[in-house]
């Protein structure tokens, strides 16, 4: 990006450059003004290249059920940063699931309760991505392990920047 393109500290300065940016990265949303952490053009371009992106969002495209699908078929754990609300849609749920079995331990209670979906779920959509046999009390470590590494990538792309990374 070239100077005129971005402020002082190197965030973009225009809606094109800010669309820009999330497109190579969509950590770059955490840098944008919360205006356009509101501006859906740019916020899907950004949980499209980076599900977890979806994290500084505003909660309004936090709760956008389009939004949340776009994010979560990128990386099913962006349904942790997701709107409570969606953690309870079956088709958010099933979406997530498809790109990483473990968020079916993020869904609502109410839905972790409906046997037939759960069941159906399982069989259809989780079964088939274990490759290897693992212990339904490993779940917790393992989700945890995952998010993890999802730190590590965000933390990753603020150091490339020379920025710490924002609360």
């Amino acid at each position: 990006m070239t100077a005129e393109a971005t402020t002082a500290h190197g965030v973009p300065a225009s809606h094109v450059h800010a669309l820009h940016a999330v497109r190579k990265n969509g950590y770059w949303l955490a840098l944008l003004p919360q205006a356009w952490r509101d501006d859906e053009t740019i916020v899907r371009e950004a949980v499209a290249r980076t599900g977890m992106a979806l994290e500084f969002a505003s909660s309004r495209l936090r709760a956008d059920r389009q939004v949340v699908m776009l994010a979560v078929s990128n990386d099913g754990l962006a349904l942790s940063v997701a709107d409570q609300s969606l953690r309870g849609d079956r088709e958010v749920l099933r979406c997530a699931a498809r790109n990483n079995f473990l968020v079916y331990s993020l869904a609502a209670r109410e839905l972790r309760a409906d046997e037939d979906f759960m069941v159906d779920l399982f069989r259809n959509v989780v079964r088939p991505q274990i490759l290897c046999g693992f212990m339904p009390e490993e779940v917790p470590q393992l989700l945890d392990e995952a998010l993890q590494q999802r730190r590590h990538a965000r933390m990753a792309f603020f150091q490339e920047l020379h920025i710490s990374e924002l609360s």
